[in-house]
């Protein structure tokens, strides 16, 4: 991709090995993970070819489905989001089933409900 990019689009662009991905998180990636990584990595270079600067890959939910799609750059680093305060349980430190039942379509299998927090020092 990197080679295509630089040679037919005259767009220089940055790559990372796998293996560096791997690294960054405890354990291998889940298998939505590669494929929404790979989406989103098809859906840029398409943006390149088509000339549609200031784009970039989104990942949108829609119900219990995700789908990428394309948004503007502005609004992609722009908008500024706070998380629902209920899908913690700042007593234990738990995440709640809101968060769960949020968080299923970006899992694999559905999560244990035994996952901790850990608290900033």
């Amino acid at each position: 991709i990197r080679s295509i990019s630089n040679e037919e689009l005259g767009e220089p662009i940055k790559t990372a090995p796998m293996s560096l991905t791997y690294q960054l998180r405890n354990g291998r990636p889940l298998k939505i993970d590669e494929e929404l990584g790979f989406r989103c990595g098809q859906k840029c270079v398409k943006l390149l070819g088509d000339g549609a600067a200031g784009k970039m890959a989104s990942i949108e939910k829609d119900g219990e489905k995700l789908k990428v799609g394309k948004t503007d750059l502005s609004e992609g680093v722009e908008i500024s989001r706070v998380s629902d305060t209920d899908y913690i349980n700042y007593e234990n430190m738990e995440v709640t089933e809101s968060f769960l039942d949020y968080a299923r379509p970006f899992l694999d299998e559905k999560p244990s409900r035994k996952v901790r927090l850990l608290k900033r020092s």
